[in-house]
């Protein structure tokens, strides 16, 4: 009788659990979808139009997920150098069934979100407990960095899932699981490494719990050398193959083929002062809250259980990769979304510490939990709009759509970035040996490719060359590029068609090149 009775409560308390856990991932969607089918010049534009630029390719130019194409390709193959574009495919294959829209691309994000948070319960819930697992899905829900990214047309939302799936599975296999929940780790690794190399860092959790469960004897364990096969040899294949189209197309978006023409940027003390600054500031108030770093210190002051040190090995291995990788984690925040799951947990599990030992009363928690929630919602604010500078662009581009052919190659101007950003932009090789600029964003919402120029490149000369190579248009949405090279603007009024000339942008027909005509 006794038995069936506590059985009964368990039941009903596993009910409870899943309609709050149910209910806080609900919750969660709700904010994601404001907005949805908002143009991509949100937060990271620049990043968004690229993904969505590659995922249109696929689906108008051939879905061969092997050679990814870019819009500001010259009169190239578009081919470039890039991780594994796994979500862009994911979300190429979704444009068949649903068109052409960008919010299928921030649609598949906030499913992959929904799934991040549920695994996050199970994983947090082993560490832990059911409380615990559900305060930290609470965190993860609601932080201002997941909700930014997790609505976004980007792949890191996935790579942070892949990397959530490596670690809950893995500890789910050493602690007895079954040959599947190895092969799901092993798949979510692979696919974290595939879209961003560094997160071979996952090695050194993995190595922990490797080490627990077998001792030093863990490489006489042939799975072992399964996960670390499935880590590198995917990842070495794939950028082989995409280092060899930045050697054949002249086309990169970094990872290894990145072009210099203007300096380098020195990772000095001053640099790794603004590294460690940035960091701890997207900690305390795009991660944690300022006032979820109390939550987030006892969580990771409390923690003793070796089953829960893994999260220590998390996050020292993501540590390391910072420090591995200065430039994208300093220039990029979404590259600190891995780290959101963990975090997340050790917060969670700093409330019940704080609860159990009744360090504060469950009133002040309450009202410390709806502060770390106000803060989130506080930080978003302003999050999910265009920028005043970037709304012009929008009807810009639909004139640029609307004065030019589908077929009609665009040379698009923008200003000379500032360092230390010059050198990472400048990604099209062309034939002739230049290195352009790579800004997808007018490309992308024209639905256009050609030439994108810095405004030190747009000489009357130049634009002349690309002419000659098949440009019809010259458009900018940055008139004061011709203001401060008047040059440019009487070569282009003597030489050219002026289509659209007015205080908000340039637009001026090329003439059909000679018979002279080249490559990109």
């Amino acid at each position: 009788m006794i038995e069936h009775s506590e059985s009964s409560e368990h039941r009903a308390n596993g009910r409870w659990t899943a309609a709050v856990l149910v209910a806080l991932v609900l919750v969660g969607v709700v904010p994601r979808l404001y907005r949805i089918d908002m143009p991509l010049l949100d937060g990271q534009g620049y990043r968004q139009c690229e993904t969505a630029a590659i995922a249109r390719n696929f689906y108008d130019e051939g879905m061969n997920i092997f050679y990814p194409r870019i819009d500001w390709r010259g009169a190239s193959t578009g081919y470039v150098e890039a991780d594994f574009q796994i979500y862009s495919y994911a979300v190429a294959v979704l444009y068949h069934v649903f068109g052409p829209h960008d919010w299928v691309g921030r649609a598949l994000n906030i499913i992959i979100y929904a799934l991040s948070a549920v695994l996050l319960f199970s994983f947090a819930r082993r560490l832990f407990d059911d409380r615990a697992a559900l305060f930290a899905v609470g965190f993860y829900c609601f932080t201002p960095l997941s909700m930014i990214y997790s609505r976004s047309f980007q792949p890191d939302t996935l790579m942070a899932f892949g990397s959530l799936v490596a670690i809950a599975f893995f500890c789910r296999w050493i602690e007895g699981g079954r040959a599947w929940m190895l092969f799901l780790s092993s798949l979510g690794l692979s696919a974290a490494v595939l879209i961003k190399p560094h997160s071979l860092y996952l090695g050194l959790p993995i190595l922990y719990l490797s080490v627990r469960r077998f001792g030093w004897r863990f490489p006489a364990q042939p799975a072992l050398w399964f996960v670390a096969a499935a880590a590198v040899v995917p990842a070495v294949l794939w950028y082989i193959h995409g280092y060899q189209l930045w050697l054949n197309h002249g086309n990169t978006l970094g990872i290894f083929g990145r072009p210099v023409t203007s300096g380098h940027w020195p990772v000095n003390d001053v640099h790794w002062r603004w590294l460690g600054l940035e960091i701890v500031q997207r900690l305390i108030y795009r991660i944690a809250t300022p006032v979820g770093m109390l939550f987030l210190a006892v969580g990771v002051l409390a923690l003793q259980s070796p089953r829960g040190r893994v999260l220590h090995w998390w996050a020292i291995g993501f540590a390391i990769c910072i420090l591995l990788a200065p430039k994208p984690n300093w220039g990029h925040d979404y590259y600190q979304l891995p780290i959101v799951s963990v975090a997340a947990a050790y917060m969670g599990f700093g409330v019940t510490t704080i609860l159990d030992r009744a360090v504060f009363s469950r009133v002040t928690v309450a009202v410390l939990l709806l502060c770390a929630l106000a803060f989130s919602a506080y930080e978003m604010r302003g999050k999910i709009r265009i920028r005043e500078p970037d709304k012009v662009r929008i009807p810009f581009t639909r004139v640029v759509e609307n004065l030019t052919e589908t077929t009609n190659l665009v040379i698009f101007a923008v200003p000379r970035p500032a360092e230390p950003f010059d050198v990472m932009l400048y990604r099209h090789r062309t034939a002739q040996g230049e290195d352009l600029y790579c800004d997808p964003r007018d490309f992308y919402n024209s639905n256009r490719n050609g030439w994108s120029i810095d405004e030190v490149q747009a000489t009357p000369a130049f634009v002349e060359t690309l002419r000659r190579r098949g440009a019809r248009c010259f458009a900018t949405v940055f008139p004061e590029i011709i203001d401060r090279h008047p040059d440019l603007k009487t070569a282009l009024d003597a030489r050219y068609t002026a289509l659209d000339v007015n205080a908000r942008w340039v637009i001026y027909r090329l003439d059909e090149p000679s018979a002279e005509g080249g490559s990109s």
